[in-house]
């Protein structure tokens, strides 16, 4: 050590004045503190000229006989080697290199710096490397910790909840994983050479003295099988200290946690195969944890999964309605980015609903990503139960099935959403796959199977069988989240469609509480809510009924879809293009898209049915009036319109509803006295596409328990259902109360629907109506 050098750490150490001479003036730096010495040199706290604090460390010529130099190879190289592995990094918690060179002592003007190495006059100048100042050691990370998380609360969410040993694990790993895949190992892991930093609330490795670059010098397959490797020994160490951060806060650990942890801690000591790398500790180590080294609200440098630090890591956010901010990475863009996921933008959420509420313009794409959002948030929570991450020992292949699950659900759906899905009832002649089964085709024919499988880890047939058949699928629980009474696809969706109509029973749901009283039922491998979860169940069932009966069942939106149906059914029929080849590449496209080839189709051979669409392509907004509605609690039994109307409700197929439909049209005609139309044979006033009937197909939800003894309240103290006579009672009627507010609406086109509309309010005339279209059903039924 030069005179220079020790003169300066005992004046910093012992708080006096520095003395003249100049030691202090480190280039543009100024050296104000002495934070210690390693086995190569003396770390020193610099301030720049516009106050930024950095690490400043200097050789020590004299803690090596060699100096810092090799023996064997060109002076300067092992320091080198360190500013060499240094320079690698760009990792949030691997220390941050700025500058390296070598300086010389002047004594008019201080420490004379030269960057990069200088072999020529290694023996007179000191070699310098400047570096992040971290200043807290790691004995004081736990009362800074604290600090930190008091001042900035909303940024440490997820850090608050983590102890110590867990927040220790998830960022050394980060960086060790970082080190290993440059082929570098630290070879010194202990928690002198770990830091804190509250400002980026991490802790940092540092000082890479002894690391070895391994990438050009491989250890031989004999001598790989006598001793550890240099990454064995890395993760060794770190096991090492990760046991006796342990044994010092057991009491914030449950017993089976514990010994958990410790067991498999100590198996990597003695054992290099149990856990031979980074990654692999992490699996063996996750379903001890408290909660997950996976987190939603991961900023610049995190990573959402901590076994996969590439694919999963930040990269992006983008804003959606409702959602706020949704955080993308590598994996996620990349399915994000595909045809198939790109064409959900030209698919409207609730199709042509937006002729009657503005704003519902939101598409499956905006959906997509808030389902995607919602699932991580249902994963964080559901992660920090014990009965979960048991059930799941591969935590994370867990998480990233089920969040590529909610990501894809979606993408099988046609354009006009589920108004075209049942269009496989229309015809005998056409058969349209689900949109769970046309997701399946998607997946596994397009560039999306190879992104799961070399991004994701993921096998396509897993996230197929997640997204069909959810509860039923092979993982149980997590199709749990995809598919059942209190999925994230349903609260999304409620809360989405309520937003953008403008209406206020998405309000009802209070996500932050629903989400915080996220149980699972273990003995059924299901999602429910704990005790105090029950207002939330009541206010998710509210919204979905009220949404059903306000909003999708709305009687103008109900016109708009027989109006829709009715046009496409006459172009299977009919329509020239209507192989199943010209269907499908119909319906792979999007909303504008697919009207606009559907209604080019129809204009040449059946204007009057291209007609019903011209509301959808921007003409006049011209809605059929509504002549009758019919609703299941208004049933009489024994009347001709019960009758009539049960055998609307019992239709398997379009076929069958167009024969009711000319049952009805005939009656009308025949009983009403309708201004005569040029346009038409006499008794055809109204002509074959000016009468709609349309139904509200909903079947009841078997999502929703249907056994009286089944609940979706669970009492997590006693880890039993809740099971009162209340409870049996609020289910069944809920379960019960679409289904049995089913409705059927009669709609004729104008001028003559108002005409219609006034004489079915005579009696004589609505009843006689309904028997002579009866009559003429069956007559037609024969044909």
């Amino acid at each position: 050590m030069t005179d220079h050098l020790r003169n300066l750490i005992l004046d910093l150490q012992n708080g006096k004045e520095l003395s003249s001479g100049g030691y202090d003036r480190f280039g543009p730096f100024t050296l104000d503190s002495y934070l210690g010495g390693g086995f190569q040199g003396e770390v020193f706290g610099g301030t720049s000229a516009i106050g930024r604090r950095f690490a400043i460390k200097l050789a020590d010529h004299s803690k090596s006989s060699d100096g810092i130099y090799s023996p064997t190879n060109a002076p300067g190289a092992t320091w080198w080697a360190e500013v060499a592995a240094m320079v690698k990094f760009q990792h949030r918690n691997i220390v941050r290199i700025y500058s390296a060179g070598t300086a010389i002592f002047d004594e008019k003007n201080g420490w004379i710096l030269k960057e990069g190495p200088d072999l020529l006059n290694h023996g007179s100048r000191t070699p310098y490397i400047i570096m992040d100042f971290i200043p807290h050691s790691f004995s004081e990370s736990t009362s800074t910790e604290d600090e930190s998380s008091a001042k900035t609360p909303e940024a440490n969410t997820n850090a608050t909840r983590k102890t110590k040993f867990e927040r220790v694990l998830i960022d050394i790993s980060s960086a060790i994983s970082a080190c290993h895949s440059q082929k570098i190992a630290h070879s010194d892991i202990s928690t002198t050479n770990i830091r804190f930093s509250a400002e980026d609330d991490s802790y940092i490795l540092l000082d890479f003295g002894f690391s070895k670059h391994l990438n050009h010098r491989p250890q031989s397959q004999e001598n790989s099988k006598k001793s550890r490797t240099a990454f064995e020994n890395d993760i060794s160490t770190f096991a090492t200290l990760l046991i006796d951060i342990l044994e010092k806060s057991q009491d914030q650990f449950e017993p089976w946690r514990f010994r958990g942890l410790s067991e498999n801690l100590k198996k990597t000591i003695t054992d290099p195969s149990h856990a031979p790398t980074i990654d692999d500790l992490l699996k063996t180590l996750s379903p001890f944890l408290d909660v997950s080294g996976w987190t939603l609200n991961i900023r610049r440098g995190q990573s959402m999964i901590p076994s996969d630090r590439t694919n999963f890591r930040w990269k992006s956010r983008v804003r959606i309605p409702l959602s706020g901010s949704v955080f993308l990475c590598k994996a996620v863009e990349a399915i994000i980015d595909t045809e198939p996921f790109q064409r959900l933008r030209k698919v409207k959420q609730l199709g042509p609903t937006s002729f009657v509420y503005p704003g519902a313009t939101h598409t499956r794409f905006e959906h997509s990503l808030g389902v995607y959002h919602l699932a991580c948030r249902y994963l964080e929570q559901l992660t920090k139960l014990q009965n979960f991450r048991r059930a799941h020992p591969d935590l994370d292949h867990a998480i990233r099935l089920t969040v590529a699950a909610a990501l894809l659900h979606d993408i099988g759906h046609y354009p006009f959403s589920h108004w075209v899905e049942e269009l496989g009832k229309y015809s005998v002649k056409l058969h349209l796959l689900s949109h769970e089964d046309r997701a399946l085709e998607i997946i596994k024919k397009s560039e999306i199977a190879d992104i799961l499988r070399k991004q994701w880890d993921l096998n396509a047939e897993d996230v197929c069988d997640l997204i069909k058949n959810g509860k039923n699928s092979s993982y149980p629980i997590l199709g749990s989240i995809i598919s059942s009474r209190l999925d994230c696809d349903k609260v999304d969706y409620l809360m989405r469609d309520s937003h953008h109509c403008g209406v206020a029973y998405g309000n009802g749901i209070d996500l932050e509480h629903f989400i915080d009283t996220l149980h699972l039922n273990s003995k059924k491998d299901t999602i429910c809510l704990n005790r105090k979860g029950r207002a939330s169940l009541m206010g998710l069932t509210y919204c979905r009924n009220t949404m059903y009966k306000e909003v999708y069942w709305h009687k103008t939106v109900r016109c708009l879809m027989a109006m829709f149906k009715r046009a496409f059914y006459e172009f299977t029929r009919t329509g020239k293009s209507s192989s199943p080849k010209s269907i499908n590449k119909l319906i792979d496209q999007g909303d504008e898209g697919f009207l606009n080839s559907l209604s080019s189709s129809l204009s040449s051979h059946s204007p009057q049915a291209a007609e019903l669409l011209s509301t959808f392509r921007g003409g006049k907004r011209n809605p059929f009036k509504l002549i009758c509605h019919y609703q299941s609690e208004d049933r009489r039994s024994g009347t001709d319109a019960d009758k009539f109307f049960e055998k609307v409700m019992l239709c398997d197929s379009y076929e069958d509803l167009v024969i009711l439909m000319n049952a009805f049209r005939y009656a009308l005609n025949t009983s009403i006295n309708l201004p005569p139309r040029i346009d038409r044979a006499k008794g055809e006033t109204i002509g074959e596409f000016e009468l709609l009937i349309e139904t509200t197909p909903v079947k009841q939800d078997s999502a929703l328990p249907s056994a009286p003894h089944e609940s979706w309240i669970f009492d997590e103290r006693s880890d039993e259902e809740i099971d009162s006579d209340a409870e049996r009672q609020v289910i069944t009627a809920l379960n019960h109360y679409l289904p049995a507010s089913r409705q059927a609406f009669i709609y004729v086109a104008q001028p003559h629907g108002a005409i219609v509309a006034k004489a079915l309010y005579d009696k004589n005339i609505a009843n006689s109506c309904f028997s002579i279209a009866l009559v003429q059903h069956r007559k037609l039924s024969k044909k």
